[in-house]
């Protein structure tokens, strides 16, 4: 029976760089029956994980009048088609997949909201919708979780620069800070929304992308099988590239481009030492509870 396997990310958790070992990976992977499917950033005109992902929020709109039933039913079987097709694409010729992995972190939406409405505000919607085009048991879902203070302030910076349009940190900050959906809630919505799966946890402070691909392929990678290399992508933008972004009020044309321009700028670093503290404990207690429960897998 072929296992479907989801990895959520989480944002800012190194995994874009998971997800170029991965790409790097799949050809050799199909061959013993694991295929791999990622956004596959650099080839943004082919049809790629990340494109239906991003469709499939039609199958749940915010306002349901506007789309028919009718028209979600035909959306829905659309995007199964085109997702049966990618992982006719992925797989190797004569061999059937055992493992099929989806690695997308837009699974659960935006990290937060434009005016700061906490993590994750709409990831209850976008997995009813992942679901709907799974429409299969899920084996595993992998999420890799941070510490509250660096995430948020890594996934900010990152927003500020390649989303655009953002109100500056002092004003949406405060309510970020205040982690009104926090891991373990986080947690709670993805097993209440996929039950039938093994839910595998770990945190980023201690482990490695390595580590989190072998977790996603079922184990070490197969005699034979040239290790990919590790590339750190998507680093965090500076203070002065976050502030010339917002003083443009959009997206810059390419966010790549923008961010290297003031690579030799000083590090975003908008939180006390307080309030570090603060939220690093919380972190802690969360992690450790998480850890205590029998339904989880922590690694």
């Amino acid at each position: 029976m072929t296992q479907h396997v989801l990895h959520l990310g989480l944002h800012r958790t190194a995994t874009t760089t998971l997800q170029d070992m991965a790409e790097a990976l799949a050809p050799q992977m199909a061959a013993h029956g694991i295929v791999l499917l990622t956004p596959d950033r650099f080839t943004p005109d082919q049809e790629n994980l990340r494109a239906i992902v991003r469709a499939s929020r039609a199958l749940e709109p915010r306002h349901r009048k506007w789309r028919s039933i009718l028209r979600r039913r035909s959306l829905r079987r659309d995007l199964q088609a085109r997702l049966t097709t990618l992982v006719a694409q992925a797989s190797a010729p004569g061999t059937a997949p055992r493992r099929i992995v989806l690695s997308e972190e837009m699974m659960l939406g935006a990290a937060f909201g434009r005016r700061g409405q906490g993590f994750y505000p709409e990831a209850g919607r976008h997995l009813r919708a992942i679901r709907q085009v799974l429409d299969t048991p899920v084996a595993e879902v992998h999420v890799t979780l941070r510490s509250y203070d660096s995430f948020l302030t890594s996934v900010f910076a990152m927003r500020a620069v390649n989303a655009g349009n953002v109100a500056p940190f002092e004003v949406i900050g405060p309510r970020l800070s205040q982690v009104r959906m926090d891991w373990p809630h986080l947690i709670d919505l993805i097993r209440n929304l996929i039950p039938e799966a093994r839910l595998v946890l770990r945190n980023f402070e201690d482990s490695t992308p390595e580590a989190r691909l072998a977790d996603l392929l079922g184990g070490p990678l197969p005699d034979g099988t040239h290790a990919p290399v590790r590339r750190h992508l998507h680093r965090s933008p500076t203070n002065e590239a976050i502030e010339a972004a917002i003083a443009l009020g959009r997206r810059p044309d390419d966010p790549a481009a923008f961010t290297a321009q003031y690579a030799d700028g000083t590090r975003f670093d908008p939180l006390t030492d307080a309030q570090k503290e603060s939220l690093q404990q919380r972190y802690r207690t969360d992690l450790q509870n998480l850890r205590a429960r029998r339904d989880i897998d922590f690694r």
